[in-house]
């Protein structure tokens, strides 16, 4: 991924207003900052404790952006 800016469209800028509000961050950096650490964050807890969770709970959990597949360990 390049750095570069996106332009504000008006569901960009919804989000963006709704993430201000959410993380009560003092600036819209800020708040992206957090949105990532916790996407990042939420995407580890997910995969390292997914076989506590049964297969609905992980459906659940999902979002349209982050998702846990469930894999049924083989028993041999």
């Amino acid at each position: 991924m390049s750095h570069y800016s996106y332009p504000l469209n008006d569901e960009r800028e919804r989000l963006l207003d709704r993430l201000d509000s959410e993380t009560e961050a003092s600036t819209r950096a800020d708040a992206i900052d957090t949105a990532i650490r916790h996407y990042l964050e939420d995407k580890a807890n997910r995969e390292e404790h997914w076989e506590q969770f049964t297969p609905e709970q992980l459906r659940l959990l999902n979002t349209s952006e982050l998702k846990v597949s469930y894999y049924p360990k083989v028993r041999s």
